[in-house]
């Protein structure tokens, strides 16, 4: 059992950065599709896909910062928040109550020259 363990490890250890991070955003967009779903999206697959291009975008172009987190945690937390925003507004477009769920929850984090970036303009929520 260790030396699998231990064989696994040093398998992983080679893998390049950027090729481990394809592997993570595989499974972070699969995760964020299975909850969309569950949470009545229609358009689960193509929504979680966006939102897993634009949290890679986040943590590559935003400023490093200690509170800033793009992970499991903070998906999670966003596609409740998107559900509940759903429920309330069921005559809104789909992709417009995710755009304002990623909003709310993350804008307030981030520093003011992040915010800057991170701002979508010219959308109806």
């Amino acid at each position: 059992m260790i030396c699998k363990i231990g064989c696994y490890l040093e398998t992983y250890m080679h893998f390049e950065p950027t090729l481990i991070m394809h592997f993570h955003l595989i499974h972070l967009g699969l995760i964020a599709e299975v909850i969309l779903y569950s949470e009545g999206f229609e358009d689960s697959k193509n929504l979680a896909q966006k939102m897993t291009q634009m949290y890679q975008l986040c943590s590559e172009q935003l400023s490093q910062q200690d509170h800033y987190d793009f992970g499991m945690r903070a998906v999670k937390s966003v596609l409740v928040m998107a559900g509940a925003l759903k429920r309330q507004n069921p005559d809104k477009s789909e992709d417009v109550v995710l755009i304002r769920a990623l909003r709310d929850s993350n804008l307030p984090k981030f520093l003011k020259d992040d915010a800057v970036l991170f701002k979508v303009n010219h959308i109806p929520c």
